[in-house]
């Protein structure tokens, strides 16, 4: 990851390095316990006291660690607020869709949240593991994104965009089937059927008139 430090980043790792405390802290007790006494290493007593222990920091760290509990900024906001956010940090996921396209070591690619799209600009290194992008017949990957918000971005002609800094790939996208509605399929062709009688019809009709009228 290239910035550690980022709200993406830390609401990823946020699990792991709670994970990781627990670990840590059961780890530094029990071998303190073993130095007391094999005994008392193995007493059951012990044991509950040093979760509940461990429980109580983690519920600790979750309330007084910001960047654990950050959260990600939707495209509605960044859109309706973009003076607030413009050259800050921000973190937002979302679906990749449409085309990627390539200039150099970069790539411009859109994600949707489900309302909004908005344009990213990724080194092409972090787009190695997309595997789809939305359209019709795709559900594109998801991915969580961390960079640097630009209201008016005097690189892409004043176009709202991020920087992609930091990267978190989520969901694969998959293959989408749309079959065919046989009931429909059949009504169109039985409409279709009676616009191509109706037609020919008129068009012989309209003959008949041009022809009847020269006659006459």
């Amino acid at each position: 990851m290239s910035r550690s430090g980022s709200a993406l980043g830390a609401c990823r790792t946020g699990r792991d390095r709670l994970t990781q405390v627990y670990n840590k802290m059961t780890d530094i007790i029990t071998d303190i316990s073993v130095l007391l006494g094999k005994k008392a290493a193995s007493n059951s007593y012990i044991h509950k006291e040093i979760k509940r222990f461990c429980l109580l920091t983690i519920i600790i760290l979750i309330f007084f660690t910001p960047s654990i509990a950050r959260a990600f900024v939707s495209s509605t906001e960044l859109i309706e607020k973009s003076k607030q956010y413009d050259l800050k940090e921000v973190s937002i996921q979302g679906e990749i869709i449409g085309d990627i396209f390539i200039k150099k070591d970069f790539c411009w690619i859109n994600i949707s949240d489900g309302i909004n799209a908005i344009g990213i600009w990724i080194p092409k290194k972090m787009t190695e593991q997309f595997s789809h992008t939305g359209d019709y017949t795709h559900r594109g990957d998801i991915i969580q994104i961390t960079g640097r918000f630009h209201r008016t971005c005097s690189e892409h002609i004043g176009e709202i965009d991020i920087h992609a800094e930091d990267i978190v790939f989520l969901k694969k996208g998959e293959n989408i089937s749309h079959p065919v509605n046989r009931a429909r399929a059949i009504t169109a062709l039985i409409l279709f059927f009676f616009a191509l009688v109706f037609f020919v019809l008129e068009m012989y009709l309209e003959r008949n008139i041009k022809k009847n009228g020269l006659e006459s």
